[in-house]
């Protein structure tokens, strides 16, 4: 038995994979092409569209998060304890502490 009839018969004693008979259908022809101008022409003004409200909305986010990045002094926020206590439910007791209302 020489090299070559033992390289043989290894092979066909491998199972091959059935052949698969069933056709592709592939999605060409002129409905298709008609179908996906459309949907590229749709995605493409929406997109132009919406460009500008994207645009604003993300300047104003930087904005509201970050008002001391164009602001030249220095932002600071003052109000009652009284409407923070009527607002938010925090109690002040003295010295700036805060603590939680019992309920």
């Amino acid at each position: 038995m020489s090299i070559s009839e033992n390289s043989e018969s290894n092979q066909s004693a491998i199972p091959k994979a059935p052949a698969k008979n069933r056709k592709r259908r592939r999605f060409t022809g002129k409905h298709y092409s008609r179908f996906m101008k459309l949907v590229r022409r749709t995605h493409m003004y929406t997109g132009l569209i919406l460009l500008p409200w994207v645009l604003l909305f993300g300047a104003s986010g930087v904005l509201f998060n970050h008002p001391t990045w164009l602001a030249s002094a220095k932002i600071v926020h003052h109000c009652d304890a009284e409407i923070v206590k009527e607002t938010v439910g925090f109690c002040s007791i003295g010295s700036g502490a805060v603590r939680y209302p019992s309920f």
